[in-house]
């Protein structure tokens, strides 16, 4: 397998550890650092890093294991980050299709005079 489908695999590993909903018991008993992207990324990205560096020399392996630790912790982050922001607008629109409905909704009954 290339790097690029592993640093994009353990990016994905490292969005469900640090915030899918299957791994909130693990971040219940686990450290802090389980709910940050870019600190579980780096740790999750060390480790497939000295996997797919595992036939290089020793200090060729721990320098890409660590450089693909970083990778992976940027490339979490900034999925993670781009999430949170689709997450942001698909809130807000739903909640300008709530408002807008309520809006209508009392447009359409008529207001009733009083006797």
């Amino acid at each position: 397998m290339t790097p690029w489908l592993f640093l994009w695999g353990a990016s994905g590993a490292t969005i469900v550890l640090s915030t899918g909903k299957i791994a909130e018991p693990l971040r219940e008993v686990g450290p802090k650092m389980l709910s940050c992207p870019m600190c579980t990324g780096f740790w999750v990205g060390l480790a497939a890093g000295a996997w797919v560096f595992r036939k290089e020399d020793p200090v060729d392996r721990a320098v890409g294991a660590v450089a693909f630790g970083f990778g992976v912790s940027l490339l979490s982050y900034a999925v993670n980050t781009g999430l949170t922001f689709l997450e942001q607008q698909t809130d807000a629109a739903r909640q300008q299709s709530e408002a807008f409905r309520l809006g209508m909704a009392q447009v359409e009954q008529p207001q009733q005079l009083p006797p």
